[in-house]
C-alpha cells in the first residue's frame, strides 16, 4: 500500500531530473530555441494590427513625403529650352519680309522683293532720298522678272531697262515715277555652300526726279561694315555695262561691210566673217563707218533679229523651215512688246512657233521678253538649238548634262537650257557651245553674249551630218 503512494511521486521525480538534464543538455541548441520561441508570423501580424505609435508617425511622414515628391514630379514644367542668338541668326527665314523692319519713311510706291530680307539702310534714309539693301535666296533672273513686271504694272517710266555686265552676275534698272526716281541693282552672290545655291543682293537708291539724271547719282551711300552673308562674302563681278542700242534707237539695216572686223578674237575671225558677208548683221550704231562692235554685249532684241534673218537665208529655198514674221496678232507673246516694237514681227514670230517661252506658252514666268537686256548663254543655247535640231527637245536632266559636257555649275542651268544643251552635245564637234565657247567646264549660263559670239553662233544651221555652213551657203550663192 505504502509502495503503491510512493510510485507515482517516484515518477514525477524522475521526469523532472529528465527534464532538467535535457534542458541543460541542449542549453546552446538553437533548434530546441526554436522549438520553444513564439511564431514569427504571428508576431507580423501583431505588429501589422496593432503598431507602435512612433512606427506611425514616422510611417505617416514618410507616406506625405513621398506623395508630395509624386505630385512635384507631375506637376512642375520642364525647362523651355531657348535658341541661342546665333542659332537664330542660322536658321533666319528669308521666305518673306517683315514689313515692320523697313523704315516707315520710304516711299510706299518703291517695290519690294517679298522673298526677301533687309540687310541694310542709308544712316540718313528719308522720305526723299536714301538707299537700301536686301538679300534673296531666290536667283538673279527670278528677282529681274520680278521687278520688270511690277516696274511696268504699277506704271513707272523705264528709262533703263535691265542690263547684264559681261559676267552674267549683276543686272540694274532705272525708273521714275511721281516725281521720284530709283535704281535697282542686283548681284548675284556666288554662295559657297555645299547646296551651291544662289543668292542675289538688291540695291535700291532713289532720289527726286531731275532730268537728265545720271545713274551714278543713284549710287548707294552704305557704310562699310560687314554683315552675315552680305555682298563682302562673296566674290562679284564689278565690270562696267556697257551702253546698248535700245528699242528705236536699234539699227535695222543689215550690211556686209564692218570697219572693226579685225577686233574680234582669232577663233571666231573666220565664223565671224561668213556670217558678216551674207548679210544678216546689222551694226551697232549708226556710225559710219558700220561697226558690229564684236566685243560687247548684244540684246536680246538684236540676237532675235539676226537669228531669224540667219535661219530665213539658210532656208531660203525650204519655206516649211523658215519664221513667218507677225504684223498683227490678237494676243501679243509678251506684254512689254506691243506692234509699234521695230522688232515685232521676229519676236512675235519665235514665241508663235513655240521657240521662246512666253504667255503663248502659257508660262507665267515669261510675260515680260525685256528685249533691251543682255543676251545671256543659256538664251542662245535655247534658242538657236530648236532651229538646228528641228523637232522638240528631248527630256534631260542635270545628272544627264554632268554626264555629257561635265559642268560644273550645271545646278544654276535654266531646265528649258538643260534640254537644248543635251541636243548640242549630240552635233559634236558642230555644236554652238564648242564653236563659240571653245572647250569648257563651267557654262556660265548667266553670262552675256558678246555680238561677236552671237554672230560665231549663226554660221552652222543643222543637226549632226544634216545641215549647211555659211561658207557652204556663200559657195553656193557664188556658184
Amino acid at each position: 500500500m505504502l509502495a503503491r503512494r510512493l510510485q507515482p511521486k517516484a515518477l514525477r521525480s524522475t521526469i523532472t531530473l529528465l527534464v532538467l538534464s535535457l534542458l541543460t543538455s541542449c542549453s546552446n541548441s538553437e533548434a530546441l530555441e526554436n522549438f520553444v520561441n513564439a511564431d514569427p508570423n504571428l508576431r507580423r501580424e501583431q505588429n501589422s494590427e496593432n503598431p507602435r505609435p512612433n512606427s506611425t508617425v514616422n510611417s505617416s511622414q514618410n507616406n506625405q513625403e513621398t506623395s508630395s515628391q509624386s505630385e512635384n514630379n507631375q506637376t512642375e514644367p520642364e525647362p523651355e529650352i531657348l535658341p541661342s542668338s546665333n542659332s537664330e541668326q542660322i536658321t533666319e527665314d528669308l521666305s518673306s519680309n517683315d514689313l515692320s523692319d523697313f523704315p516707315t519713311t520710304l516711299p510706299e510706291e518703291i517695290p519690294l522683293y517679298p522673298q526677301a530680307e533687309l540687310q541694310q539702310t542709308d544712316p540718313e534714309l528719308t522720305a526723299e532720298s536714301g538707299s537700301l539693301t536686301l538679300r534673296s535666296l531666290d536667283n538673279i533672273t527670278d528677282v529681274a522678272n520680278y521687278y520688270q513686271s511690277q516696274l511696268q504694272t504699277q506704271e513707272w517710266e523705264i528709262i533703263q531697262p535691265f542690263s547684264l555686265d559681261p559676267d552674267g552676275n549683276s543686272q540694274s534698272t532705272i525708273a521714275s515715277k511721281n516725281n521720284l526716281k530709283i535704281k535697282i541693282s542686283l548681284a548675284e552672290l556666288l554662295d559657297t555652300n555645299e547646296d551651291n545655291s544662289s543668292q542675289t543682293k538688291i540695291d535700291i537708291a532713289y532720289k527726286p526726279f531731275i532730268p537728265n539724271l545720271s545713274s551714278t547719282d543713284l549710287e548707294p551711300n552704305i557704310e562699310s561694315e560687314v554683315l552675315p552673308n552680305s555682298a563682302e562674302d562673296y566674290p562679284e563681278a564689278t565690270a562696267v555695262i556697257p551702253e546698248l542700242a535700245t528699242g528705236s534707237d536699234a539699227i535695222q539695216t543689215t550690211t556686209t561691210n564692218f570697219a572693226d572686223l579685225a577686233e574680234v578674237r582669232e577663233q571666231l575671225q573666220q565664223a565671224v566673217q561668213d556670217v558678216a558677208a551674207l548679210g544678216i548683221l546689222t551694226p551697232q550704231t549708226k556710225d559710219s563707218p558700220p561697226q558690229l562692235a564684236p566685243n560687247e554685249l548684244i540684246t536680246r532684241r538684236d540676237y532675235v533679229r539676226w537669228l531669224v534673218s540667219a535661219n530665213n537665208k539658210f532656208h531660203e529655198n525650204s519655206p516649211g523651215n523658215k519664221i513667218h514674221l507677225t504684223k498683227k496678232t490678237s494676243q501679243t507673246a509678251f506684254k512689254d512688246i506691243d506692234i509699234n516694237d521695230p522688232d515685232f514681227g521676229e519676236i512675235q514670230g519665235l514665241a508663235e512657233a513655240g521657240l521662246i517661252p512666253s504667255i503663248l506658252t502659257s508660262d507665267s514666268n515669261n510675260v515680260l521678253f525685256r528685249p533691251d537686256a543682255a543676251l545671256t548663254r543659256e538664251d542662245l543655247i535655247s534658242w538657236k538649238v530648236p532651229l538646228d535640231l528641228r523637232a522638240a527637245l528631248p527630256k534631260a536632266s542635270i545628272e544627264t548634262i554632268e554626264e555629257t559636257w561635265g559642268f560644273q555649275d550645271v545646278a544654276k542651268i535654266d531646265s528649258q537650257a538643260i534640254r537644248a544643251l543635251f541636243s548640242d552635245y549630240q552635233n559634236g564637234d558642230r555644236s554652238n557651245v564648242r564653236r563659240v565657247f571653245g572647250f569648257t567646264t563651267l557654262f556660265q549660263p548667266k553670262k552675256g553674249v558678246t555680238r561677236a559670239e552671237a554672230a560665231a553662233s549663226l554660221w552652222y544651221f543643222g543637226y549632226q551630218d544634216d545641215g549647211i555652213s555659211a561658207e557652204e551657203l556663200l559657195d553656193i550663192s557664188i556658184n
